[in-house]
């Protein structure tokens, strides 16, 4: 509980970000986000609900009342549903552009590498407490990817000290791929640097699936790697094929038509 409590802060937090920003769309995207986060016997907890004051507040000042202010809310708990049957990933759309970065080891990877290939991505850094949670899970399903030829899995670290980053996978005996991305992951996120975050790319290169931040539901670790797998699967799936139609000779048959911290800003 006290872990999504302090997620539910984390995403207050950034809300309050895009808010000094001027970005009251995603502000409020973010304050009905965070107020679906913890369970549902635990949605009257006073995190939850300052998160929904303060969505009502910002709502009733950029629409001028509050109807709607409701049924809005409510598609907040359908998503949170929704979200967690896929571990927390949203759609996104967005090009993966050119990049030459290097490795913790040394080498130098392009977007060539990638070609043809599904990609995991998860960014990270050493003193992001909830990259340490996540970083076991990403471990996991690096062990059980990194076989298939058609996918590759990659984090991405956002350290300025990067010396600090040999060691700590050294001491957690991580093995994924370490590539040096700070500049470049924020330019991805489009300017928003919170950590952690990860992102599906299909093989096309398309930024296809994102989840920001990482919030701990109980889940096992192959609960969680078993969930992202199969999203990974479903990009560049083949369409299912179309029914056959009816030969003009044949019978009618009838039928049924077949989603801690403080504030950077605070509302008034």
């Amino acid at each position: 509980m006290r872990r999504l409590s302090r997620a539910v802060l984390i995403e207050r937090a950034r809300a309050g970000i895009f808010l000094a920003e001027g970005r009251t769309t995603e502000a409020l995207a973010i304050y009905r986000k965070a107020a679906f986060l913890l369970p549902a016997e635990w949605r009257n907890h006073w995190v939850s609900a300052e998160c929904v004051r303060r969505a009502r507040q910002l709502y009733r000042r950029e629409t001028g009342s509050l109807d709607g202010f409701d049924a809005w809310l409510a598609k907040g708990e359908a998503t949170a549903l929704a979200s967690s049957a896929t571990a927390g990933f949203e759609k996104c759309a967005r090009k993966l552009p050119e990049f030459e970065l290097r490795s913790v080891d040394g080498k130098l990877w392009r977007l060539a590498d990638l070609k043809r290939k599904k990609v995991f991505v998860n960014v990270w850094a050493t003193w992001c407490g909830f990259c340490q949670e996540e970083l076991p899970y990403v471990q996991r399903l690096y062990e059980r990817l990194k076989k298939r030829r058609d996918v590759l899995l990659l984090t991405f670290n956002a350290d300025d000290n990067v010396g600090l980053v040999a060691p700590l996978l050294k001491r957690r005996n991580y093995s994924f791929p370490v590539l040096f991305a700070k500049d470049y992951a924020t330019r991805l996120a489009e300017g928003d640097s919170s950590l952690p975050r990860s992102w599906i790319i299909s093989k096309s290169g398309i930024l296809a699936l994102e989840l920001v931040g990482w919030f701990p539901t109980g889940e096992s670790v192959e609960t969680w790697t078993d969930k992202v797998e199969r999203l990974i699967d479903s990009l560049d799936a083949p369409p299912s094929p179309s029914p056959r139609p009816q030969s003009p000779s044949a019978p009618h048959t009838s039928g049924t038509p077949a989603r801690g911290l403080e504030d950077a800003a605070q509302l008034h």
